[in-house]
Order: C-alpha cells, then structure tokens, then sequence
C-alpha cells in the first residue's frame, strides 16, 4: 500500500520529502528515499522540520511531503500544520503509528493519532496497510492540488497503522492506481446575471473607493489592476506581502501612518488577497464595515476564487480577480471624482520624503538597511512581532525591484521562522534574507542544523534588544512593575549570540551603527549561513520611534 501511495504521489509531481528519524516510520521513508525522482531530507527535528517543509512549498508552491514517527513527534508538525492552514499552503503529513490493536493498552509509544491535527488539515485518513483506500487518498490531493483555484489549499493528513518493521511484508501491492483529478479554471465561473451587482453596489456613485491588495503567494497582474484603480478613481494600498509593493511607483504603501486619520473614510473598498499586516487599516476596514451594516452609503468587498476563507469581510465574491475586473470595467461608468484619489497620494509623498530622510539607529533603520540591500527576484522573509511591522511601515523604500517577501503570517508566531527561511533558501540560488528579532532567533537556533547538513545559503539579521522589544512599545509596559515586566515580558536572555554562530559553524559580525550594518550587507556573499547581530537598546529604540512618529505626524497636517 505505501508503494502505491509513493506512486501516487509522484503522479502530483512532489519532489522534496522531509524524513525525521524513526523505526515505525521505515516502511513509509524507505521507497521515498530509493526513488531518485524524490529529493529527501533528513531531519532531526520534527517542530523545525515542519517549518522547513513549509518554507520550500511556499517557494515552489508545490506541496512538500512530512513523514515521522509514532507518538509525540507527531504532535511536533502542529505548530507548522495551523501556519500552513491558515496560510493555504499546500503539505501532506504521513504519520507512522502503532497497530490500532495496541490503542489504550499502555504500550510503549502509542497515543492516540487519529485527527491529532484536528481542523487544521483539510483532510485526515486513518488506515491500516493492508486497506485499499487509494481512491480516498486521490480524493484528498485535491487539496494540494494547485490547478484547483477555487479550492482553499492546505494540509492534509495520513495516518499509517505498521506492525513492527522486521515482521512487514515490503511487496508492493496489485492496487490499481486512480488517476491524477486535477480541474481546469474555467473563465467565466460567475454568473453575474444571478447577481444584481450594480442594484446593489452600485459602484459608479462611489465617491471615494479604494483598492487593497493584502498578501498573497504569487504576484498579480499589476498593469490590470492599474487600469481599475483608473477607472474607478481608487487608490491601490498594497501590503508588504503583496508581492506588489515594491516594482511600481502607481500604488501607495505608506497608508499605516494615515489611515486612521477620522476624515479619511472610503465609501467602497475592494480587496484583493489576504488581510494586510497593518493592524490600523484592519481596524479602519472593520470600523466601516460595522457602519455599513447601517447604512447604504458603504460598501466593503473581497474577491477571492475560493470563496470564504478565515475572513470576516462583509461580502466575498467567489470569483478569479481577473474576471471581476473586466466585469466592473466594461458594466460600470468611469468616476470621474478624483479629491479622494490626489488626496491619498499627496499623503503619501509627504511621508516618503520624511522616512528617505530618517537614519538614526534604531531597529526601523536596521530594517530600512535591509530593505534597501535586496535587489532585483532576491528573496526577503520576514519574522513577525516588530521586524514585519517595521518593513510595513517602511513602505516602497526600494521601489522597482521584484522582491518576493514572505512571512509567516498566517498564524504569526514567532516559532519556525528560522526553519522557514531555511527552506525557502533551499530552493533558490538568489541572495536571501531574514530579518528576525532576538527572541524568535533563539526560540528557533536549533534549525541551523539544517545547514550544516545542505549547505543552503542565507543571511539572517538579528534585531538583538535582548528581549520582546514590542511590549516596550505597548501600554502594558506604562501600568506593571519595572521588575516584574522585564522579567515575564521583555523576557532578556542575555545570551552572546556569536556563542550560537560558533556553535552552528556560522559567519557572525557584530554592528551597532547604520555604517556597519551597510558594510555588512554589502560583504554578504551569500555564500553558508551569515548572523549580522544588530544590537540596539530597547529603551533608546522607543524614544527615536516615538520622535519619528511625531514627525510623521506634523508632516501629514
């Protein structure tokens, strides 16, 4: 049965499997491995080995393959398994377990592994070798199947029963393989004739709408987008994820330091893509939505082929972007009302003239520094807490190039990043950058050992305020103890990381001005693991950004 799975497999093109060390799982990794059609990689560590599967599925789009042990290395993939959940990207888990007799009987190593992942994948499969269960399996690839649009992608889940692999009987079974469903995106799959749009939106007598494209794994047609944004007199706002904000000078990106501005109010907004980063145009989006529940005078919109998925917009139109934007230019009359469209846009060279002129150190400039070092289809992850907040609030500093970003934010923890930085990294021969704060780069250092083993190339630049900066930033840091904050908050380590770069054969350099920082960049011959360790003081940190908040803020008058 596990040889006609292998087969199947290949029939969807999987290349990469990730194979953490374990006796139950033998009979599963062994065809895998003899295959040459397959690139395996051995890792020790089920948490970092989730993270890297995903990174390399993020990269090629291409599901990666997760196989392990009975037990609690199951339980290992989870953190990994809800990032890609929430994220749609595509993975297949293959969990060894023990014989189904042996369930709640103390035996050694044996737990309950049936939906262990629970709704995070979208399909789990308990089996037994000895079933044939190919055309249930062939079921479930739909979700990993990216010639499936309209489907929400994501994890899927197998759950292997082995007896002991001395006893196995390794011949192939006579299962006749299914063949590969795959479906083709047909151009017209709305009716827009059963959907009175212009009754009910009536988007020529918006005055002031607004385009937002949030995040998303592949870049869209920006030139298509361009002529809606024309057509309708709409700002486009692209997120730093968009994998758009960067290659144009037609869309606005400094928006985090305006929108909630109590005047600036859209009437329509259409978005395009995942919700964005900025946690003040998300509350902006939801203040209007609440108010357009009461009135008629609002209307919010998110265009998504694969209909509701982990969004509370107040309407989804299931539709290809594609379709929706020749619909509305060819159905709908041209705005001709524009104040709303200059006055986004003289916003927004306001605050790039005074973000190009900020160069104080601080963790703002050291992730400016990074941006700006990163060139044309060159690579940037970025971690979450105050790093990807940061580079949002940078907007199109580095206009014209083709940057793909990526971020682990479908769940945004700051668990993994390392490990998937690493497997984007692996499946590129373009420069790579992450930029992480200390926290996360500790949490995750045991993912350098994935280096060691597969020499990938990577340059990780360490924001090091020896501790979580970001509760220095909130309210909370004003009302508790100094003592008790730093402690259970802030959370210092105090741990010389040139000890970590040692420890994992590492190139390492210390720098604590914006100069440095440059040269170091520029060094950086994407040549094996590089640690930039860019110490900056917490408190020194929060008085530069509260003075570059206030310029903005009198800038914007």
């Amino acid at each position: 049965m596990i040889n006609n799975l292998v087969d199947l497999l290949k029939k969807y093109d999987i290349k990469n499997i990730c194979i953490s060390p374990g006796l139950r799982n033998t009979q599963i990794s062994l065809p895998f491995i003899n295959n040459d059609e397959f690139n395996c990689y051995s890792i020790l560590d089920e948490r970092s080995s989730g993270y890297f599967a995903l990174g390399m599925a993020l990269k090629t789009n291409t599901a990666s393959v997760l196989i392990c042990t009975s037990g609690t290395a199951t339980a290992n993939y989870l953190p990994a398994i809800i990032e890609a959940s929430h994220s749609k990207i595509p993975l297949i888990i293959i969990t060894a377990d023990r014989p189904k007799s042996l369930l709640n009987s103390g035996e050694n190593q044996t737990i309950n592994q049936k939906d262990i992942y629970g709704g995070f994948v979208r399909s789990s499969i308990d089996f037994n070798t000895t079933e044939n269960i190919l055309d249930d399996i062939n079921n479930s690839l739909k979700f990993i199947n990216i010639d499936n649009g309209d489907i929400a992608l994501g994890p899927i889940h197998f759950n292997v029963h082995l007896d002991d692999f001395k006893t196995i009987d390794n011949q192939k079974n006579n299962y006749s393989l299914p063949k590969k469903k795959s479906k083709k995106i047909n151009q017209t799959t709305f009716n827009w004739h059963q959907f009175p749009f212009e009754d009910i939106f009536n988007i020529h007598n918006y005055k002031s709408p607004l385009i937002i494209i949030g995040r998303l794994k592949q870049r869209i047609d920006l030139k298509l987008v361009e002529k809606l944004s024309k057509h309708l007199k709409a700002p486009i706002f692209t997120d730093v994820l968009s994998q758009i904000r960067f290659n144009n000078t037609n869309t606005c990106s400094f928006y985090d330091h305006y929108i909630n501005q109590e005047h600036l109010k859209p009437d329509l907004i259409i978005r395009i893509g995942q919700k964005p980063i900025s946690k003040k145009l998300c509350q902006k989006i939801k203040m209007l939505e609440q108010q357009g529940k009461e009135s008629l005078d609002f209307s919010s919109l998110l265009i998504d082929e694969t209909g509701r998925f982990n969004d509370d917009a107040n309407t989804i139109i299931k539709i290809n972007y594609k379709d929706f934007i020749d619909f509305i230019i060819n159905n709908t009359k041209k705005n001709k009302n524009d104040t709303f469209y200059n006055y986004i846009y003289q916003l927004e060279q306001k605050v790039a003239n005074i973000i190009h002129d900020e160069n104080s150190w601080s963790e703002l400039i050291i992730a400016k520094a990074c941006l700006l070092s990163i060139k044309n289809d060159e690579n940037f992850i970025i971690g979450n807490s105050m790093p990807i907040r940061y580079i949002d609030m940078l907007g199109k500093t580095n206009s014209n190039y083709n940057i793909n970003t990526y971020s682990n934010r479908g769940a945004s923890g700051i668990d993994g990043i390392i490990a998937t930085s690493i497997g984007i990294a692996s499946q590129t021969i373009k420069k790579n950058i992450l930029l992480i704060g200390d926290l996360s780069f500790i949490y995750d250092q045991s993912s350098l050992l994935i280096t060691k083993q597969y020499g990938v190339n990577l340059t990780i630049v360490v924001i090091n305020n020896n501790g979580g900066g970001i509760f220095s930033l909130l309210p909370v840091s004003k009302i508790l103890n100094k003592k008790i904050f730093t402690k259970y908050w802030t959370t210092p380590q105090n741990i010389n990381l040139k000890n970590i770069a040692t420890l994992y054969d590492c190139n390492y350099e210390k720098v604590n001005t914006i100069k440095q920082l440059e040269n170091s960049l520029l060094k950086c011959n994407n040549k094996g693991i590089n640690i930039i360790d860019a110490q900056v003081d917490i408190n020194t940190n929060k008085k530069r950004l509260s003075k570059f908040k206030e310029r903005i803020k009198k800038g914007i008058v």
